[in-house]
């Protein structure tokens, strides 16, 4: 099941049990715990990064086995001072390190999913789309999924939602190839102008 919320504390990096894991609980449900289990410095750049206080997040959760899936941000928390792109990656220096870190062996490919009835996740109207991208690199498999809705996308952004839906698959499946738990500038709602400071709805 898909869940939505926006974050209300975050507890962790900790050992439960002999796994590292951070937990998390949103603000509909305060007494709910989401945990996040993988290894320690990952965990501590999923929290820097993606489960702050006040992001509004998405995931996929696991009833039967509490298993958190990949989690995706709609919207940052406001940040008072300076602008939180300068705190992301982006997808150029995504790609960049992945083609150093790979040599040649990089491949990317993309495809646009399909729903239980085997049509394509596009509606042109609502300007909705759904992307997979697959990072093959010396014989290993790195999966993103991308999506764009009229309420995550802004401003110039929204002129192009397919191709950013597109984008944000790729620069989800390159994290997961080079390990880096950053949000990219390119999975938020805003576009960064000239100045790098993010213009929001």
């Amino acid at each position: 099941m898909e869940i939505k919320g926006k974050v209300n504390s975050v507890s962790g990096p900790r050992d439960f049990k002999g796994v590292m894991q951070v937990g998390f609980t949103l603000e509909q449900d305060k007494k709910v715990w989401y945990n996040v289990t993988g290894e320690e410095q990952l965990l501590k750049e999923l929290e820097k990064s993606i489960i702050l206080k006040g992001a509004e997040i998405n995931f996929e959760y696991n009833e039967k086995t509490k298993k958190v899936g990949e989690i995706n941000v709609d919207k940052m928390p406001e940040k008072k001072e300076g602008s939180w792109a300068e705190d992301m990656t982006n997808f150029e220096d995504l790609l960049s390190a992945a083609h150093e870190k790979f040599k040649g062996t990089l491949e990317i490919r993309t495809e646009i999913l399909q729903d239980g009835n085997g049509s394509p996740m596009i509606d042109f109207e609502k300007k909705r789309a759904v992307f997979k991208a697959t990072v093959t690199a010396d014989g290993n498999l790195f999966e993103g999924h991308g999506e764009t809705t009229a309420e995550n996308i802004s401003g110039e952004t929204a002129k192009s939602w397919l191709r950013i839906a597109e984008t944000r698959s790729i620069v989800r499946a390159l994290r997961w190839a080079t390990n880096n738990a950053t949000v990219a500038q390119e999975e938020t709602g805003g576009e960064k102008p000239k100045d790098g400071k993010p213009i929001k709805k």
